[in-house]
């Protein structure tokens, strides 16, 4: 039996250069495969990563980030590796990294394709979609092109049809590339097939118009042997009002670790690095509601873990709340106690005397910074003396609110989903020893009193100085205005592994503002919002943590709060600056669906919320356009950025989203209204 010939493209791209373990798996299974395969990378590649590629293959082409994965190839078919070589070959195999797996040997797929009557095959296949004008195709992430086709002239003459100037975003690479290659070649005689037939599970499910791979990846899995997982299932915006409620693809991560031979942590790695930390714990669902009157059998005692307490009020209630949760805690696990008032000392000796508690020691710290010096100058030490550290404080009512029950009710927040009980203590350490990828667990964010108004971001104010922050300890994170940070009252259990590089920055009591502190804007304020990206920067994941007790009030009273706000915006006054359900009306798929291009007018908030909820609807715009003189970047949420007077844009074939507020909205028409242009949608 003669041996197939074949020869393989790898496009990959990575911000940073950095060549992932997942990525590396995809390389051992091409060398099962080919005969010979290219590495083409899009931009630049770390030196460091060029010995473990050379370990599967000695090409390696490094071009310039243009074109996406079709300029990719077709410059690795030209100009890398020629036609004449590549008609040496018998199949030609094109894939790049933006799926992991497989979870079944390349081996194994290929000698499943190799009686199928085709030309060429991929994975899967996108059925025709009507409403956005997309033809049947072949999903590119893999094709596999045989003989026939591969010697044939009109396959060097198809990418004679692929241009610099042509595919300039990531939708012409859709457009031009997958959506035309099944069709072009279809057209010429030639057969595609695909490995799982996703069109036949969605007919079976009358289900239309969807990327069943995106939708339900689980179900693709489980019964139908879908060897990979796209990425994008992971970072596919939803906006608060997605399809589903990501069930699918936690569930496809879980099924993959039972059930294959994958090692999971290969996905873990690559989304802590490249997600934010939110982002990450969103599409994970990394909120863990833990029982706190059962415990798995575990032994703590060879575990060194330390809880570090900032007790600063001079109040006897205060601090005798505490101890009914410092009491929950096992013999085996030290306390650290820090204050800064000799009376608050001694209410915290006759306390721990009433509990019986002499596990602890009392730090004294100095009256700047509050809890968050104790954490970072006096107890640094704690932090790298042991393998887990809880930290909470104490809260009280101060200038502002209207009733004491506000602070109490933060307070109770930390404390009781920190601290409920010795059984829960252990089920939170026990989440951590299940997961070693996992770093820091914190509380949920309040939204009780005007806490609510903050309900869409937890920044408050704080990014400036928390941006600042993360690029002094030259955090390798993705810190964004647009996902709000995990961890805000500061209060966590951390992996302290997690939090080594803010530790070892080796802060100095001047480094922190006296009292009386601002409420905004302070270096304390930023630390309270870091922990999830000094964590990611460390290679771990953040997540949420509560009681089940608590988690029981929380959904109720978030559910009510949820209820009036719907009743409120019945009255049709708007609540956030972009609706995501007026963008997934008809008029936004009809403007896609006639216009050839489709521009946003505005490049901030509004703008990054229209983005997202287009991209979440598998559209792309064309670019964002500002007005002369405002032009601050040339790329904005992966998009160009052009000012209005730089485009000569056709009325005809041309539509503009105007993604601004009401006010922005009124000074901006007039000026397109004057060059005679119409085809607007108002987006914001």
């Amino acid at each position: 039996m003669k041996t197939t010939r074949r020869l393989g493209i790898f496009v990959f791209y990575d911000r940073d250069g950095i060549v992932d373990d997942y990525v590396l798996h995809i390389l051992r299974e091409l060398t099962t495969v080919t005969e010979r395969f290219v590495f083409t990378c899009n931009g630049a590649l770390c030196s460091d990563y060029f010995s473990l590629i050379e370990q599967y293959t000695s090409d390696i082409f490094i071009r310039k980030n243009i074109g996406f994965d079709a300029l990719a190839y077709k410059d690795t078919l030209e100009k890398y590796i020629g036609w004449n070589q590549v008609r040496q070959y018998d199949e030609l195999l094109l894939l790049n990294d933006t799926y992991y797996g497989p979870f079944i040997s390349f081996v194994n797929i290929f000698s499943q394709m190799e009686h199928r009557n085709c030309d060429f095959w991929g994975l899967t296949a996108q059925e025709q979609r009507g409403d956005i004008n997309e033809p049947y195709h072949i999903q590119s992430y893999l094709i596999n092109i045989r003989t026939q086709m591969l010697h044939s002239s009109t396959f060097c003459e198809f990418w004679q049809t692929l241009s610099e100037l042509r595919i300039r975003i990531h939708r012409d690479a859709i457009v031009f590339f997958e959506l035309q290659f099944t069709k072009y070649f279809e057209d010429k005689g030639f057969k595609s097939g695909s490995f799982c037939n996703t069109i036949k599970v969605k007919k079976k499910e009358n289900l239309t118009d969807c990327n069943y791979a995106i939708l339900n990846p689980y179900k693709l899995l489980k019964e139908f042997g879908m060897p990979i997982l796209k990425r994008k299932c992971f970072t596919v915006s939803r906006n608060g009002l997605g399809d589903s409620i990501r069930e699918n693809t936690q569930k496809s991560l879980i099924f993959i670790q039972h059930h294959t031979t994958y090692d999971v942590r290969m996905i873990w790695k690559h989304l802590i690095r490249q997600l934010n930390p939110k982002q990450l714990a969103d599409s994970l669902g990394l909120t863990y509601i833990l029982p706190y009157r059962r415990s798995p059998a575990m032994d703590i005692t060879r575990k060194k873990i330390a809880i570090l307490a900032h007790i600063y009020y001079n109040d006897a209630a205060k601090v005798e709340t505490c101890f009914s949760y410092l009491q929950n805690v096992p013999t085996s696990i030290d306390i650290y106690i820090t204050t800064s008032l000799p009376d608050t000392k001694e209410l915290i000796q006759d306390a721990a005397k009433r509990h019986n508690i002499t596990n602890y020691q009392i730090v004294m710290i100095g009256n700047r910074g509050r809890e968050i010096r104790g954490m970072l100058v006096e107890c640094a030490d704690i932090f790298r003396r042991y393998e887990y550290v809880c930290f909470v404080h104490d809260k009280k009512t101060t200038g502002g609110f209207p009733v004491p029950e506000v602070g109490d009710s933060f307070m109770y927040l930390l404390w009781d989903n920190m601290l409920k009980s010795e059984q829960y203590i252990y089920n939170i350490l026990d989440t951590f020893e299940k997961n070693p990828c996992l770093g820091i667990l914190a509380p949920p964010p309040p939204y009780h009193w005007r806490y609510f108004s903050d309900i869409r971001t937890t920044w408050c104010g704080d990014f400036h100085v928390s941006k600042k922050l993360e690029e002094s300890l030259q955090l390798n994170c993705v810190m964004s205005r647009e996902y709000s940070p995990i961890t805000i009252g500061t209060a966590y259990w951390c992996r302290t592994s997690a939090l080594h590089p803010l530790i070892d920055c080796h802060f100095q009591p001047e480094d922190f503002p006296p009292e009386p502190m601002q409420t905004n804007g302070t270096i304390c304020h930023a630390i309270e919002r870091i922990f999830s990206f000094v964590a990611q920067h460390a290679g771990y994941a953040s997540g949420i943590v509560m009681n089940d007790e608590y988690a029981a009030l929380h959904l109720s009273n978030y559910q009510e709060c949820v209820m009036t706000l719907s009743r409120d915006n019945l009255t049709g006054e708007e609540i956030f600056s972009c609706d995501p359900l007026t963008l997934r009306s008809e008029p936004i798929r009809m403007m896609y669906h006639r216009f050839r291009d489709v521009y946003i007018y505005g490049a901030g908030e509004i703008a990054s919320d229209v983005i997202r909820c287009l991209l979440q609807m598998g559209l792309e715009p064309k670019g964002c356009i500002v007005s002369d003189g405002r032009k601050r970047t040339d790329d904005f949420c992966g998009c160009p950025v052009w000012e209005l007077s730089e485009l000569e844009l056709d009325q005809e074939h041309t539509g503009i989203i105007l993604a601004l507020n009401k006010e922005n909205q009124r000074q901006v028409l007039p000026s397109l209204l004057a060059r005679q242009f119409t085809n607007i949608y108002l987006g914001g």
